[in-house]
Order: structure tokens, then C-alpha cells, then sequence
């Protein structure tokens, strides 16, 4: 009768301990939740859940070989374990073993462990592997178990918006924001790809309500007036100026303003006063994405002044970004401009390197096929007709823009194919999209 006493006694003791490690476990420490743990393994070294919390309080600990094998364990006491199998998954891969971390969340589903983590971390660990499909899929799945959170919807609408498919990514973003209204990721990703589409006035009805449902949001506000400069709304811009000067304190967001500042100044042809305020701009804290942009905007307006000094140095600055950039990704092309434009004597040799640049970065990243694009404007500068054609050809098999066609119809004209030029240039105005990045 004692006995019976005793070890009921004991079973009590150990769920407490259990408890108290995942209370511990929960609210953040770790290392005496371990303790816990291994209190309950001394008495039963063969109990599945104290290995679990012990390994769940040592990968938040970021100890994960230890954390590795306390779920190995785990799996010993009990192979048909999804919790057990689900954490190891978790662990393995954030020691980055991709392949055998799916491979545990596959067992951990198959067990039964259906829940909104497990689809969501697959997610991500197929965008790591470039997957992108199946990602989808996972994200998709993870929707399903939960469509009150915003993070998978967030997911899979940034790789369609990757992958240009920006209509499905439309649809992403209309199901974020009916399921999560106080998400600001469906207003402003959904403005974006309207933007991209140049469909600007559904990008600002979007932003606007946003502006009403987030009055103190001041990204909402700047994103709003970017939409605002993009359809030269200049009126509504500037009272959305002086909003935002009131709102914003923050340094970066400064920045972010007085660039859509200079921007106005632009749209509004007072091109001294825009490149005086990008100029000050630049100076401000570093951002190598802003100030890319930057550079690039200089660069066009410089080019009205036909400053080829300044067009020059702030060429010679972009080629020190990151060519995934795309401000940056014209940069060798803009810099042999200049020097042609300072010497034209050196004219053939500037743009011969430029296509050879071109060529690696093709060569290295195939799937920037904006690199062909410039390739051919470059060979098109030194009369190179017949492989600029080809190389936009090329572009043109993969995707059809109007701005292929606007550089297509110039190329055939200096050919003196005027027929042809002004069927592919008539291609492109029937196409309807914004061309100025390619005006002469």
C-alpha cells in the first residue's frame, strides 16, 4: 500500500517538474528549464517529453548539437514521435542540413503533426533551395491551418512578385487584407505591384485607405506619395509632403521623403532645384539601396545638363553596389557613355569593355537578362547592329515589353530598316508602358 503511495507521489512530482521547464521554456530561460529537464531524466531516463523540453530549451539556447542529441534520444524512446521528429526537423535545419531537416518535418506530418509552423518553416526552407513552386505550396498549406496569420501570405506573395507573376501576387495580397486588415504587408506590397503594372490610380485608391486606417503609419504615408509622384499628381503629393514633414522624425524616413521631393522638383521640370536636393540627399546616412536610386536619378538628370564630369563620378559609384541592384545594373553602361561623350576618340574601346562586363554578369547570373538588355544598347553604339539585335532577340524570346520594342525600333532605324522601325516602334506604343528609361 506504501508502495502504491510512493510511486504516484513520484508521477506527481514529475509532471510538476514537467510544467515548471516549459513555464521556464516559455518565458525565456532556457538554461534553468534544462535543469528541470534533466531533474525528470535522472528519475526516468526513458521520458520522451523531458527530452524534448531539454532539447527545446537548448536550441533556444542556440546550443544545436546538443539540442540534436537530446531529439535523437527522443526518437529512441519513441520513433513514432511527431513532436519529436518535428523538433529535430526544426534543428536540423537551422544547422543549415536542409535535406535531412525536411526530411524529419515529412515523418513529423506523417505522425500527425498538422499545424501552421511546420508548412510555414518548410516554406522557407524550399526558398532557400530555390524551390519556389513547392514553397508556394507549403505556404498555401500553411494558409489553410491558419488564415489569420499574415506571415505566409507575406511569403508566398514576395516570390510571385519575384517571379513577376504579378497577377497571382494581386490575389495574395487581396486575401491578406480581407482575412488580416491590420496587416500592413497586403497595402503596401499590393500598391507595389500596382505601381509595377502602372496602374497608379488603383496603387493610390489602395494607399489611400490605408492613409484612413492607419493615420500615425508613416511608411503607408511615404509609400502613398510615391505613387503620387509616379502619376505626376503633383498637388496631392505636396499635401502629402506636408504631412509627412509633420510625422516623420526618424532619420532614414527623412531621407526616404526628400527623395520624393526631388522627384517632384522633377516632375515639375525644375531640374536645378531636383538635382540640388539629390545632391544633398546623398550626403545624408549611407543606404545603399536609396542611394543607388539616387545615382541613378543624377545620372538621367545630369544627362539634360550634359554634364559628363558628374555623369562619370556617379557612374563610377554605382559600380561599386551590388549589380543585383537594378540602379546599379546600368552603371558600366552609363560610365562608357561619359567617356565616349568626354572622348570620342576612346569611344570604341569604353563600350567594348562595357559588353565585356556585360557578357560575365550574363555569363554569371543568366537569369539577369536586363544584362543583354545593355549589352545591346552597347553594341549599338559602335555600330554593331546585327549583335545588338541579337542579343535583344534574345530577351524578346524570354519576355515582351514595350521598352524591347522602343530599343528594337532604334537599333532598325540606324540599320535604315524604316519600315521595320516603325512597326516595332508602333509595337511598342500599342504595348503602353514607360519607356523613358531608354529615351536618347
Amino acid at each position: 500500500m506504501g508502495r502504491k503511495r510512493t510511486m504516484i507521489l513520484e508521477q506527481e512530482e514529475l509532471k510538476e517538474y514537467l510544467q515548471q521547464g516549459e513555464i521556464l521554456l516559455e518565458n525565456g530561460n532556457y538554461s534553468q528549464a534544462v535543469v528541470y529537464a534533466d531533474k525528470i531524466l535522472e528519475a526516468d531516463e526513458m521520458n520522451l517529453q523531458a527530452y524534448v523540453l531539454k532539447g527545446a530549451s537548448l536550441a533556444k539556447a542556440e546550443k544545436y548539437d546538443e539540442a540534436e542529441e537530446c531529439f535523437r534520444r527522443a526518437i529512441l524512446v519513441d520513433k513514432k514521435s511527431e513532436m519529436a521528429h518535428y523538433h529535430m526537423g526544426s534543428v536540423l535545419l537551422l544547422k543549415g542540413d536542409t535535406i535531412q531537416g525536411i526530411e524529419e518535418y515529412r515523418k513529423a506530418i506523417e505522425l500527425g503533426y498538422e499545424y501552421w509552423d511546420i508548412y510555414f518553416n518548410l516554406g522557407l526552407a524550399y526558398e532557400d533551395r530555390e524551390d519556389y513552386d513547392i514553397a508556394i505550396r507549403e505556404y498555401s498549406r500553411a494558409i489553410k491551418l491558419d488564415s489569420l496569420n499574415p506571415l505566409a501570405y507575406i511569403r508566398k506573395g514576395l516570390i510571385y512578385m519575384q517571379q513577376s507573376r504579378y497577377e497571382e501576387a494581386l490575389r495574395v495580397w487581396d486575401e491578406l487584407r480581407k482575412m488580416c486588415p491590420n496587416s500592413f504587408e497586403g497595402y503596401h506590397y499590393g500598391a507595389q505591384v500596382y505601381t509595377i503594372l502602372e496602374e497608379y490610380d488603383k496603387a493610390d485608391s489602395l494607399l489611400k485607405g490605408a492613409e484612413e486606417r492607419f493615420t500615425e503609419d508613416a511608411d503607408i504615408l511615404l509609400d502613398r506619395l510615391r505613387v503620387l509622384v509616379a502619376k505626376g499628381d503633383v498637388d496631392t503629393a505636396l499635401q502629402e509632403v506636408e504631412k509627412a514633414e509633420k510625422m516623420i522624425n526618424d532619420s532614414m524616413r527623412k531621407k526616404e521623403l526628400a527623395l520624393e521631393k526631388a522627384k517632384l522638383y522633377g516632375v515639375q521640370d525644375k531640374m536645378p532645384e531636383c538635382i540640388q536636393m539629390l545632391e544633398s540627399v546623398l550626403q545624408e546616412s549611407e543606404n545603399e539601396t536609396l542611394d543607388a536610386e539616387i545615382r541613378y536619378l543624377l545620372i538621367n538628370a545630369y544627362k539634360l545638363q550634359k554634364d559628363f564630369e558628374k555623369i562619370e563620378k556617379h557612374a563610377e559609384e554605382l559600380l561599386k553596389y551590388d549589380m543585383s541592384n537594378p540602379y546599379a545594373l546600368g552603371a558600366k553602361y552609363f560610365q562608357a557613355e561619359a567617356m565616349s561623350w568626354k572622348n570620342a576618340e576612346c569611344k570604341q574601346k569604353v563600350y567594348k569593355d562595357a559588353i565585356r562586363f556585360y557578357r560575365k554578369l550574363a555569363v554569371d547570373n543568366p537569369e539577369r537578362i536586363e544584362s543583354y538588355i545593355f549589352r545591346a544598347i552597347c553594341h549599338r553604339e559602335i555600330g554593331e547592329y546585327e549583335k545588338a539585335l541579337e542579343m535583344i532577340d534574345y530577351v524578346m524570346a524570354l519576355q515582351t515589353t514595350g521598352k524591347l520594342w522602343f530599343i528594337k525600333s532604334n537599333i532598325l532605324k540606324e540599320m535604315g530598316k524604316e519600315e521595320e522601325a516603325k512597326a516595332a516602334f508602333a509595337k511598342a506604343e500599342e504595348l503602353g508602358e514607360d519607356m523613358s528609361l531608354w529615351k536618347e
